[in-house]
């Protein structure tokens, strides 16, 4: 009687076959142990493993850094957070930018408890002087149904497919500086799907929701550039060949940066003011002199503007009655 146990084993298959349900059996080839399932199928259970690499049907096994050459996956779902060693967890990072960036919002919640659109605090970004909408201010704060002041209405316009980018993918309106709904909330933009040369896409097409229709074909409109994005991993299914995007909304047509600017209880500091349209006046620090007089000298006429008083040869100068003067000499009598 044998004093070992010895199962069923091959010097040459990589894969054994002919194992019954319940027997276990040893590649030499593939140096793999297996096990006879219910169909009498081999299925690998241990054996030989190369620990950092991924192989196919084999359990996964990391290396003595705890990490794998490569993952392949159609479908991921993380029930933790992705973090950077002793930082905050990195889609945190990406969903405070996403709301900052996106729609100017500061992050209060978790993602998955609030999205971008249900923050409410704004956290507007700096932008250049050049950029400034000096005449915002006069946009009111429902839409116009028609133009009207510094606000162009754009009623379903019909947006230019980007060709640079994946098929679908991007929108151009061609036009920037669309106002948000910052200024309110009938400003927020409208999407619409239907044939290209469409008289009436709101009707005749498909509007597309921003969060999406559930299918991950989320959009993105950037208002500054005028760009529509499907930042979903999907395209919506009514955007295919034939069909394009319509935008409904308005733009900013007013002056930008400082040309033209009223200031109004402004405090400036270390300002130079190269040119005025009229002289600064005495309260605020200039002379209110517009044009000079030969021969003259400039006094204060008043508390609070400026004269040129003017002489005769001989005269002096005297102060009657709180106000400069030019006279003769006059010694008086006695």
């Amino acid at each position: 009687m044998s004093d070992r146990l010895q199962i069923k084993r091959s010097l040459t298959d990589a894969n054994t076959s002919n194992v019954e349900f319940g027997e276990l059996a040893f590649t030499a080839n593939g140096d793999i142990l297996y096990i006879g399932d219910e169909s009498n199928n081999a299925i690998a259970i241990a054996g030989k493993r190369t620990p950092g690499t991924l192989t196919p049907n084999q359990a996964i096994v990391v290396d003595s850094n705890s990490e794998i050459n490569s993952f392949t996956a159609n479908t991921i779902t993380v029930k933790t957070y992705l973090k950077e060693p002793g930082d905050a967890p990195l889609n945190r990072k990406v969903d405070l930018l996403w709301k900052k960036i996106g729609f100017n919002k500061a992050t209060t919640d978790l993602i998955s408890n609030k999205l971008a659109t249900d923050e409410t605090i704004t956290s507007n970004l700096i932008i250049s002087p050049s950029e400034i909408w000096n005449q915002a201010g006069s946009i009111p704060s429902t839409k116009p149904s028609s133009n009207a002041g510094v606000v162009v209405v754009y009623n379903e316009l019909e947006s230019v497919e980007d060709s640079t980018s994946e098929s679908y993918r991007t929108w151009s309106t061609n036009q920037i500086n669309w106002i948000s709904d910052r200024f309110g909330s009938t400003y927020k933009i409208q999407v619409y799907v239907d044939s290209a040369g469409s008289g009436n896409p709101s009707s005749n097409g498909t509007q597309l929701l921003q969060n999406g229709s559930g299918n991950d074909d989320e959009w993105y409109f950037d208002y500054q550039s005028g760009t529509l994005h499907f930042i979903g991993v999907n395209i919506p299914s009514s955007l295919v060949d034939g069909k394009t995007v319509y935008i409904t909304g308005a733009k900013y047509s007013g002056d930008t940066g400082f040309s033209g600017v009223s200031l109004s209880s402004a405090n400036l500091v270390n300002a130079t003011i190269t040119s005025l349209s009229t002289p600064l006046e005495v309260k605020d620090g200039g002379t209110g002199v517009s044009s000079f007089t030969a021969n003259s000298l400039l006094a204060a006429a008043n508390t609070s503007t400026m004269a040129f008083k003017t002489g005769s040869n001989g005269q002096v100068m005297f102060v009657t009655d709180n106000d400069v003067e030019f006279g003769d000499l006059d010694g008086g009598t006695y």
